[in-house]
Order: C-alpha cells, then structure tokens, then sequence
C-alpha cells in the first residue's frame, strides 16, 4: 500500500453514520449485541477489535475498510491492485488477496491486546494519555481509553517506579523494569518518542507478570 492504513478519523466517521442514522449508541449497541459502554469507548479511544467492527460496517451498510481506516485507505487498495493487474477478473483477485491481508494482520495485532494481560499505552509530551489500550486494564479496574485525557501524575503519580520511568523517558532513555501496582506485579517498558532530537511523549507496554490475593 502507498498510504498509512488509518486516518485516524474512525471516530469521526461512526459518529457520523449514527447521527446520519438518527440512531443513538444505544440504539447501535443493541443492533449488534455489545454494551452501550462499548460504543461509547471505541468513539472515545478510535479503537475497536475486527469482529465488532465487522458488525458496525454490516449494521451500517458500508465498507469495513473505510470505516476503519478510511477513503484513502481503501481507493489505496483498488489503486494497488489495478496497477498490479490488467484485467478484470486478476484485479478483483488482487483486491481482495489485499483487503485480506489488511484483515489478518490487524485482527491480530488487535487480537493480542484483548486477549493477553498486557496494556500499552502513548502519553504526549505533557505527560497526558493519549492511548490505552489492553485486556490488562481490567485488572487494574479500568477501561480502554478510560485515563485518556489525564496526566500520567494524576493516574500513577505515588508509583515511585513508574515515574522514575517517566523521567527517564523525557531525558530520552528507554526503560525496562518489574512494577507493583497495589498486588499485581508487571513486567514494563517504556521508550521516548524523539522528533528531531527533542522529547515528544512516550510509548510503553506492560505484561502482567503474577497477582496476590
């Protein structure tokens, strides 16, 4: 593909489709078996796993493709195949080899964060969330997307730990430890995203290692 897959506009475009709809989340929610809450975090965080995005674009009538990733994304897509291909019946075959590819490798990637107990998160340069996302979370009692918007001091900020891995991250260094969190021990890392030389947030994953009690 030429393009980047997501546009990052998927929030956006379900907001549309449920306004132009007249349906409200609950309405959405009950059409394709799945909570209320549900639809309110993929709205939230502008992340959703392929099976319910499946039903979102069944439920809607419009292509999966470009509700999640966008028009570019998906004309990307045809303009691949139709380079590759000079007639009808090889182009579609192409097309459609390429959407599932695209299918496979974000079903998987999606896969891992809500199957294993990990979470992985983005933080700004501000130290705020802006990504979180992981079947981890649940362990810690919260939601995907629920401590978007809030400052990492504000979440974890008597966590010795996590903000000695904070600190390293803004003085550019990556971070590798084993952190308590009430009983749950985990496994994290942690690495500054550096844009011309200067700290511009940070990126971290964390996998659950043992829990007490």
């Amino acid at each position: 593909m030429k393009q980047q897959y997501d546009d990052g506009q998927f929030s956006a475009r379900l907001q549309e489709l449920i306004h132009r709809e007249k349906q409200s989340n609950k309405d959405v929610a009950q059409a394709i078996d799945v909570s209320q809450q549900a639809i309110t975090n993929w709205i939230k965080t502008g992340r959703i796993d392929y099976e319910n995005l499946r039903k979102l674009a069944a439920h809607f009538q419009v292509n999966w493709v470009w509700l999640r990733y966008g028009p570019d994304a998906l004309n990307d897509s045809i303009d691949t195949a139709n380079d590759a291909n000079g007639d009808n019946r090889r182009t579609h075959l192409a097309l459609r080899r390429q959407v599932a590819a695209i299918e496979e490798k974000h079903y998987h990637l999606l896969w891992l964060l809500d199957s294993l107990p990990l979470v992985v998160w983005e933080l700004d340069r501000n130290g705020v969330f802006v990504f979180s996302e992981g079947n981890g979370l649940s362990v810690l009692g919260l939601s995907p997307g629920e401590v978007v918007g809030r400052s990492l001091s504000d979440v974890y900020g008597k966590n010795e730990t996590i903000m000695r891995m904070h600190a390293k991250a803004i003085d550019l260094h990556q971070s590798f430890s084993e952190v308590q969190v009430e009983r749950h021990t985990w496994i994290a890392y942690t690495t500054p995203i550096v844009k011309e030389g200067v700290y511009g947030g940070s990126i971290g994953i964390a996998i659950l290692k043992s829990s007490n009690g």
